[in-house]
């Protein structure tokens, strides 16, 4: 019903939630970059962190701010350039923000959201198991969460 009235992925959703009481299945796709065209709208946004990220959080693009303020990227290994990783696993994080506890509460809950809706469920576990294992609070915070 949804293709043949072309209704948005929003109206989509919505009409799961009337007919069936429950969002559609989503069918997560995994992007290992962006294209050439987005990168340089990021990379226009000069004066403002800006970056792309997976459903696992997985940063595939960032602009040069971005770079500035939280990390250069392109310095890391493809499976380190993870938000959740980075922010959990890295004692340079740790060092460089005065608020860690409560911005890694904050963190933990966006990540929860966002993957309640992303439908990277396997992908999704497997992160937080290996997040579990390895750092305490994160373990701690996500079963807050």
């Amino acid at each position: 019903i949804a293709k043949g009235l072309l209704l948005t992925e929003a109206e989509r959703e919505h009409l799961f939630m009337l007919g069936l009481g429950r969002p559609p299945e989503v069918r997560y796709l995994r992007a290992d970059g962006v294209s050439p065209r987005l990168q340089r709208l990021i990379d226009t946004l000069e004066a403002s962190p800006a970056l792309i990220k997976t459903a696992t959080w997985d940063v595939v693009a960032w602009n040069s701010a971005a770079q500035v303020v939280m990390t250069d990227y392109s310095t890391l290994p493809h499976g380190q350039r993870n938000i959740l990783r980075f922010m959990f696993l890295s004692p340079a994080i740790r060092a460089k923000q005065h608020d860690w506890e409560n911005l890694a509460r904050f963190v933990v809950g966006a990540f929860r959201a966002d993957a309640a809706r992303a439908g990277a469920v396997s992908e999704v576990a497997q992160l937080v198991d290996e997040l579990c294992g390895a750092s305490p609070e994160f373990a701690t915070l996500w079963r807050a969460n």
